[in-house]
């Protein structure tokens, strides 16, 4: 039985090794798409946070009040929003 004792624990920690190895993989994934995803890039002369290269807030704006942020942010996409119209084929 000692055999079979030794085979278990040898099973488990693999197991367990194996979790931790696919839990690190799924977190360094998870990294590299927020930062795919949110950067900071430049809009019309001034710098946004950008949401799938979407500006959504100024730089200065990280320290304002939320509604205010909010009201800022949705204003950026407005104008982002035209300015993609703008480069749109016409139908």
């Amino acid at each position: 039985m000692k055999i079979l004792d030794n085979i278990n624990a040898w099973l488990s920690a693999e197991r367990k090794a194996r979790r931790a190895r696919k839990a690190a993989k799924k977190a360094a994934e998870l990294v590299r798409e927020s930062e795919a995803i949110v950067q900071a890039r430049e809009f019309s002369g001034e710098v946004y946070v950008c949401f799938n290269n979407v500006p959504i807030l100024p730089a200065d704006g990280l320290t304002w009040d939320v509604p205010t942020t909010l009201a800022v942010a949705r204003e950026a996409w407005l104008k982002w929003k035209e300015k993609e119209a703008e480069h749109e084929p016409r139908r």
